[in-house]
């Protein structure tokens, strides 16, 4: 049974081009390494990066009595979180630390969930304005 063959259907022999042979373990660990280059795109780490950046962006033009706030749509209205801090939780959450008026705040919010506005707010009070990181 070493030879198989169908009558009338001719298989040219390729043992003369010397063609390299790619082991199936190479192939497997490129594909793994692009799956987890994937995930990590959209880890909740990768996306707290994202939002921090532009945090950080923004905060870096504001005036003293101005502060981030993210305009948060849930809940059936919509929350203005003056933003201390955002924390991944992997795999697929991100914790909100900040204000809502005077009230410490936190909201612990799914990825797919996300849609943030963020937003200058003008400070109110005599209190210093919240920076995110502090």
């Amino acid at each position: 049974m070493d030879d198989f063959s169908i009558p009338g259907l001719k298989i040219p022999d390729y043992s003369s081009l010397n063609l390299p042979i790619i082991p199936i373990t190479s192939s497997t660990d490129r594909i793994r390494e692009q799956l987890k280059e994937m995930a990590h795109e959209r880890s909740a780490e990768r996306i707290c990066d994202i939002i921090v950046e532009k945090i950080k962006y923004v905060q870096s033009s504001l005036k003293a009595d101005q502060e981030v706030a993210l305009l948060l749509a849930s809940f059936g209205q919509s929350v203005l979180l003056s933003i201390e801090s955002i924390e991944p939780v992997e795999p697929s959450c991100l914790v909100f630390t900040g204000y809502v008026g005077d009230q410490k705040t936190t909201l612990i919010q799914h990825v797919s969930q996300l849609s943030i506005l963020i937003n200058i707010a003008k400070i109110e009070s005599d209190r210093p304005a919240h920076r995110y990181g502090f």
